[in-house]
């Protein structure tokens, strides 16, 4: 009987430790409407003065051409040319994509995200 009563006090400790750390310690997220992140939606992109960088898990492509990395595809456009950043397959990477974004925006380009036309497929 001794033994049942001190499990069921460890018990009672245990839950009660379990009740004060959740009250004193608080989780904060980071306030955010997902439909005024992008300040403005989703919005057409003109193409006249930008060109596509196409993403693949281990290329970059323009146009026709094949780049190894960043700083050869951002050397193959014209000046003030900007970039739309967007993805070869559903296999890409979001880090990989993000990370293409990231160094053509600190190159000083113009750079938006793109996204493939699913060619009038309904999701399911």
């Amino acid at each position: 009987m001794m033994y049942r009563s001190f499990v069921d006090l460890v018990f009672i400790v245990v839950c009660a430790l379990a009740v004060v750390l959740t009250q004193s310690v608080t989780l904060r997220g980071l306030k955010a409407d997902p439909v005024d992140v992008g300040a403005e939606g989703s919005s057409r992109i003109p193409l006249e003065s930008m060109k596509m960088l196409v993403v693949g898990a281990d290329h970059l492509a323009i146009d026709d051409a094949r780049f190894e990395s960043v700083e050869h595809a951002i050397g193959a456009l014209q000046d003030g040319q900007g970039v739309v950043v967007i993805p070869e397959s559903d296999a890409v990477s979001h880090h990989r994509i993000v990370g293409v974004w990231w160094d053509v925006h600190r190159s000083g380009r113009h750079v938006e995200l793109g996204v493939r036309s699913e060619g009038g497929k309904e999701r399911s």
